[in-house]
């Protein structure tokens, strides 16, 4: 958990051991989207995406009041995927 200061905003890349909180906010937001059927990510997968030996993605949390707000994945390379379970399908903006 991070250190702040009481109603600070906290920004700061994601930790391998926080793979269950990324893969709970994926699905989170599935479900809000009413995608949950297209996501097939795995803690196994998510983890080799985001910290494996040639990692295709970074991952970072906001954190206000020493709670999760937010969070951002991000492709390392345009041509490198995210293995395929970390994206939701239908909302690639890669263009």
């Amino acid at each position: 958990m991070p250190m702040t200061q009481p109603g600070s905003l906290d920004i700061r890349p994601a930790q391998e051991a926080e793979i269950s909180l990324i893969m709970a906010l994926i699905n989170e937001l599935a479900e809000f989207e009413k995608l949950q059927h297209q996501v097939v990510a795995t803690e196994t997968t998510l983890r080799e995406s985001l910290f494996g030996a040639r990692p295709r993605a970074e991952a970072n949390h906001a954190w206000v009041n020493y709670r999760i707000t937010g969070e951002a994945l991000e492709r390392l390379a345009r041509s490198a995927p995210i293995a395929a379970a970390t994206e939701i399908s239908g909302s690639d903006n890669s263009g």
